[in-house]
């Protein structure tokens, strides 16, 4: 999955939640990217996994260049 870059969402804000819904990210790992951006970080990295079964995260622009994790 790759989340858009902050700078291009409307007014620079977001929430976006995310879940293995179907209940197999410990065999599937889902993985989340930023976008095509050198500036963007989810938590202060460059990618966050989901690997627990029903595993969810929300995350929340900074408007500047962070997606918090919530």
């Amino acid at each position: 999955v790759y989340l858009p870059e902050i700078t291009s969402l409307p007014n620079k804000k977001a929430i976006i939640y995310l879940t293995d819904a179907i209940g197999s990210a410990t065999n599937f790992p889902i993985t989340i990217n930023v976008g095509n951006t050198a500036t963007d970080t989810i938590g202060g990295t460059e990618s966050y996994v989901i690997n627990a079964d029903y595993g969810s995260v929300t995350l929340v622009s900074n408007t500047v260049n962070k997606w918090i994790i919530l």
